[in-house]
């Protein structure tokens, strides 16, 4: 098989190519042995500094370079790091943004595999290849609870393949594929929605099967025995807090039936409460925002932002106050957990939004609902050529955006007052257009004083050589 890596330029030390141990119990055929190939360590990353510079955010207060291109002073004391991007060799690149954290370790998925990389300078711990001949991972859910994530992989257009690895320990615990459905139009791409220990995976032309997440057990399948007979199918399954679905019965004479969003009971999938969206007419383009309090965007026949927020019960806690915004799209990085472009804090939903009517520079703004009154709190747009707000999530009460710049403006880490919207910079990160990038839209985290950015959108395009510049995953500091 062919890389689709190109070796970096000669000024820079070539990719180095690291046996990953067996670490998984025994399993069957088909398993792929072959490793997973990273290059991580930050001695690495700085052996490219002292070679020409591979920095694109720098800490702002003493973090310059000698002349010899080393980071010098709070530079080397910051401990950022950064781990390239493999591609996955896929035409159609499905985004795989999966992060998580331990106490020691920030865990980050790759096409080859999970890796487990040392907080403080990004040193491999460990590593678990990706099961199956010639699979990639294509999707991953961002809920580590019990220390365990679950993630789906596939060859070529298939991502139905699932799988679950211990953070902990990093070892494969189980995988399972999904059975075949070829009347399953349902899933545009695979889903996985996880709540505690049950998660539900779905997929194009396969069988939205719902497993426990600590051994693998299947549990339940979609099927109309969830809905009393009746011809209906969960369209959408998110998780998070409790487990949501948006479903939809049918029948061969009712071409605009209607849309219903769900609460899920994860042990038996039948639904606990439903709330009706309305006829089929655009509702298919329905989305759960947030699911502690369900958070829905009501799709219509435009494509103008509507939410309307349920109760414990289902039913209509507040609509939110409408304004000049799109509806949030669901694109193929979408894991099936809360959106990350909104965050609840409180009895305040803050959302990233872009408006109807398009600037040319690419910007968007951040706005902040009452989930109890809908009324629209605030709301700050971007500003600046091509720089996007992006919500942190964050393990501190802050109300955090990281504003991602481009490569000739600094990228800044951002603090909005929760109840005016007024902004405080955090920290600036100076830009260098030869170094590392990160994309125009990253995943943000904010954990144990260090922010993370793992890769917005990269193209795979098989007449062009990767940039060798483009990361998978950079660690800044904070403050």
């Amino acid at each position: 098989m062919t890389s689709h890596q190109p070796p970096p330029p000669p000024s820079h030390p070539p990719y180095v190519i690291e046996p990953i141990p067996p670490q998984q119990p025994p399993q069957g055929p088909g398993v792929r042995g072959r490793l997973i190939a990273l290059l991580v360590a930050t001695g690495l990353v700085l052996a490219a500094a002292a070679a020409g510079g591979v920095w694109l955010l720098r800490p702002d207060s003493d973090g310059k370079q000698a002349a010899d291109g080393k980071p010098t002073g709070a530079a080397r004391a910051a401990n950022a790091w950064s781990l390239p991007y493999t591609q996955s060799g896929r035409s159609f690149n499905g985004l795989v943004r999966g992060v998580w954290f331990t106490d020691k370790t920030v865990v980050k998925a790759l096409p080859d595999g999970v890796a487990g990389l040392d907080r403080r300078d990004g040193r491999r711990l460990w590593g678990v290849a990706t099961p199956g001949s010639n699979n990639v991972i294509c999707q991953a859910s961002t809920n580590a609870g019990g220390h365990i994530v679950v993630l789906a992989a596939g060859n070529g257009p298939d991502c139905s393949l699932a799988f679950a690895v211990d953070l902990a320990s990093g070892t494969l615990l189980w995988q399972r594929q999904l059975a075949e459905d070829r009347d399953n139009l349902a899933s545009e791409h695979t889903r996985i929605a996880r709540t505690a220990d049950t998660v539900v995976i779905s997929a194009k032309r396969k069988k939205t099967t719902a497993f426990r997440v600590s051994d693998g057990t299947p549990l339940w399948t979609d099927t109309p025995a969830l809905y009393g007979g009746q011809p209906c199918a969960g369209a959408k399954y998110t998780g998070g807090k409790q487990l949501v679905r948006i479903q939809k019965c049918h029948t061969s004479t009712d071409l605009f039936a209607p849309y219903d969003v769900a609460a899920v009971d994860p042990a038996s999938g039948k639904a606990l409460w439903t709330y009706r969206l309305g006829n089929a007419l655009g509702r298919e383009n329905s989305s759960v925002v947030a699911t502690d309090p369900v958070v829905v965007s009501v799709g219509g026949g435009d494509l103008r932002l509507r939410m309307t927020v349920l109760d414990a019960g289902g039913t209509v806690r507040a609509t939110l106050a409408p304004g000049d915004e799109e509806r949030p799209r669901l694109s193929a990085d979408d894991g099936s957990t809360p959106s990350p472009g909104a965050q609840v804090k409180g009895g305040t939903l803050y959302m990233v939004a872009t408006p109807m009517t398009k600037h040319a520079d690419g910007n968007n703004k951040i706005v902040a609902w009452s989930l109890s009154t809908g009324k629209r709190l605030w709301e700050q747009q971007s500003t600046g050529l091509v720089k996007a707000s992006t919500i942190v999530a964050s393990d501190t009460p802050d109300v955090l955006a990281y504003s991602s710049g481009n490569v000739y403006d600094p990228a800044t880490l951002i603090r909005f007052d929760p109840a005016t919207g007024q902004q405080a910079v955090v920290h600036k990160y100076p830009a260098d257009p030869q170094g590392p990038r990160i994309g125009t839209a990253p995943l943000a985290l904010l954990n144990q004083g260090t922010l993370y950015l793992s890769s917005g959108p990269v193209p795979e395009l098989a007449d062009r050589d990767q940039d060798y510049r483009q990361k998978a995953l950079i660690a800044l500091p904070f403050k």
